[in-house]
Order: C-alpha cells, then sequence, then structure tokens
C-alpha cells in the first residue's frame, strides 16, 4: 500500500494559511515591504508559533532580495528543564544553535578578553552575525564568564550530597573551561541575534519556530538583476572548483567551522561533518559542566568521564563508549594507545587505522 503524505495539524494548517501564496496555491516569496508588515502582524495576532526575527515592520527590501519564511517544527528533544523558572523550559544548545543555521547566521573568531593566567578562569567575547531585512550583515557580540575558582557558584555547583568537591568533574571542566566558555558566550549572541526567549512555557515549547530569512530572488531578464548576479558570481565558480588557496602571511586562528582569516572573517578548509568529526564534535565538550552520564571504556585504561550526548553517539557510530582522546578523529592521543593494537570497537579500529584516519581529519 502507497504510504499517503499526513496532514498538518489544525494549529500548522491555520498557520501556513496566514503565508503568502500564489493563485494556484504555491508559497511566495515576500518581496514588498507593505507585505511583509502584513504577515508578520497576522503571525504575531495569531500566537501560533514562535516567532524569530528582531524587526517586525519594514520600510525597505533590497532589490534582487525577497523574504523567504521558514518554519521549523519543535520537537521534545529540543528543550531541557532548566534549575530556574518554575514550568518554564529552555531551548537546549544545540538546538538553538540548529536554528541559527537555519536562519542563515554565522560565526566570526572569538576573542578571549582576560589574559589567561589562571587555569580556572575564563571570559570570553563571541560574535555572530545575521543577515539583516536592510541586506546587510549584523554583528551581535556577547560575553560570558566561567569561574571555577573555590567559592565561585560554578564550583560549589560541583559539590555532592555530601559537599565534598567532585575532583575528576572540576579537573574536567579545567581542561574544557576555554571551549565550554566560548560555546556559552555564542549561544548568547546567538539568542539576541535570533531575538529568542531564555524561557519558554510549556505550552509555547509545542509550538513550531518561524524565521524569515532574506534570500537571493534575481530577475535575471532585468539588466540590473543580471549585472548584481555576475559581479557575485565569486561563490558559484567557488563551488564548482573549491575554496582558493589561504595567502600567504595571512593572520588566522582555528575554530571548528575552519580556517579563519581574522582580517576579512572569511573561512578557509571548512571541515566536512563527518562520523569522526561529528562524535568529536560532541565528545569535545560537558554542557554546562554537567556530571558525566558515563566512563570511557577504552583498554588503554582512560577512565574520563563521558557526556551522555557523546556517550550515545560513540555508541552508534562503534558500538562503545569513548572519550574524544580515544575515538578515531582530530582530538585521538596517539600517546596514550601507543601499547595496543586495536580499540576494541565494533566495528574494530586499529590503532594504526586510528592514527591515519587522525591525520586525514587535520588535513582537512
Amino acid at each position: 500500500m502507497a504510504e499517503t503524505a499526513q496532514a498538518p495539524r489544525p494549529s500548522m494548517k491555520k498557520l501556513l494559511e496566514l503565508f503568502p501564496k500564489h493563485p494556484d496555491g504555491r508559497p511566495k516569496y515576500i518581496t514588498e515591504p507593505h507585505e511583509f508588515n502584513d504577515v508578520m502582524g497576522n503571525i504575531l495576532d495569531s500566537g501560533l508559533c514562535n516567532l524569530l526575527c528582531s524587526v517586525i515592520y519594514v520600510d525597505y527590501i533590497p532589490p534582487v532580495q525577497a523574504v523567504s519564511m521558514r518554519v521549523i517544527p519543535s520537537r521534545s528533544e529540543m528543550w531541557y528543564q532548566p534549575s530556574f523558572g518554575k514550568g518554564a523550559v529552555a531551548l537546549k544548545g544545540e538546538a538553538l544553535a540548529a536554528l541559527f543555521r537555519e536562519a542563515g547566521g554565522s560565526y566570526r573568531p572569538s576573542k578571549r578578553v582576560d589574559d589567561g593566567a589562571d587555569s580556572l578562569y575564563c571570559h570570553m567575547e563571541a560574535t555572530v552575525m545575521m543577515r539583516a531585512m536592510n541586506g546587510l550583515d549584523a554583528p551581535f557580540s556577547k560575553e560570558r564568564e566561567l569561574d571555577l575558582r573555590p567559592g565561585s557558584p560554578e564550583s560549589e555547583g560541583m559539590r555532592d550530597k555530601e559537599g565534598k568537591m567532585r575532583e575528576q568533574q572540576l579537573a574536567q571542566a579545567k581542561q574544557t573551561i576555554l571551549r565550554v566558555c566560548e560555546t556559552k558566550a555564542q549561544l548568547r549572541a546567538i539568542r539576541t541575534a535570533l531575538g529568542a526567549k531564555q524561557l519558554y512555557s510549556a505550552k509555547e515549547a509545542m509550538l513550531p519556530f518561524v524565521i524569515p530569512v532574506l534570500v537571493p530572488n534575481p530577475d535575471m531578464s532585468n539588466p540590473l538583476h543580471a549585472n548584481f548576479m555576475l559581479a557575485h558570481s565569486m561563490g558559484a565558480v567557488e563551488m564548482l572548483y573549491g575554496k582558493r588557496a589561504l595567502p600567504a602571511n595571512t593572520p588566522t586562528v582555528e575554530t571548528v567551522h575552519g580556517t579563519v582569516d581574522t582580517t576579512t572573517g572569511e573561512v578557509y578548509d571548512a571541515e566536512p561533518l563527518d562520523d569522526a568529526a561529528e562524535a568529536n564534535e560532541v565528545a569535545g565538550a560537558t554542557a554546562d559542566f554537567e556530571e558525566p552520564a558515563a566512563v570511557c571504556s577504552c583498554p588503554c585504561g582512560c577512565s574520563d568521564g563521558v557526556a551522555e550526548e557523546a556517550a550515545a553517539m560513540t555508541i552508534k557510530r562503534r558500538g562503545v563508549i569513548r572519550c574524544a582522546k580515544c575515538y578515531p578523529g582530530r582530538a585521538f592521543d596517539e600517546a596514550k594507545h601507543k601499547n595496543l593494537t586495536s580499540l576494541a570497537m565494533n566495528p574494530d579500529v586499529t590503532v594504526k587505522q586510528a592514527i591515519a584516519m587522525k591525520h586525514e581529519a587535520v588535513k582537512k
């Protein structure tokens, strides 16, 4: 029996009726300011969605561009129950980052504000970019501090029920303080760029998200539009023939998004999200310094804590729980495994293969 498409829920159907359409019912881009203002007003009045947009009224939409309305369904795995805000829920970091990507956002190199002299303290400033409705990229910067020094709220939160400090958790938090602090600063900037709330009611958490995004919409029969697209054709050339080489003596910084030119903000050699990269991305961070949900079971004797998401990822990929240093990829620790031949995974990976995978990942 052929499968049939499931009809949208009534609330979703009502929401989609608010969006502009062609006479034949196909979705239609928004090209006129008055049309955008009407749609945004209707959406706000309907209460049928969570609107992620810092602007609800415009008097100008750039030529060669139009507004596309994106609808992202809400799922239970996107939310968590914070310790504050009774009865309210908050978006998880990965959900917020996914919404940011859907909105067309991008990252800029983060900057460490403190001097880095104290390994238990970090102060980061993160900057993200969002395309504004006037067609220009707008920067959003936010700062975040992490203080693991004795007596700080973060360190006190690592005590067990008997009031004793969880030394292993503190040691792990110390190792990842720079990365976690940067992530927290980025999430603050993303929340500001999207206009997302910190807390949502249980009812709001069931509603879909709507994100208006400015997209190219040229009329190639118009000479002005054709010349504009010709002037910006380098992006298509790069897609066909690859990115140009990084100029010599260029000031750069390595980020999870690739090598970033700190002068222009351009990203080179972005790393593809393969299995190893995805697992390392998850395994390399412990969200909010939570107590590890699992322990690495590598035959090298490692017993580092592994976050719940990372444990699930490595089990799915290789049938075992591994930390980032014991997983074949960019973060693999060769010295820890020099006396082993196999990593005891399923499918199995030899140490030589893991080293080769690491070197291959570093090249990308």
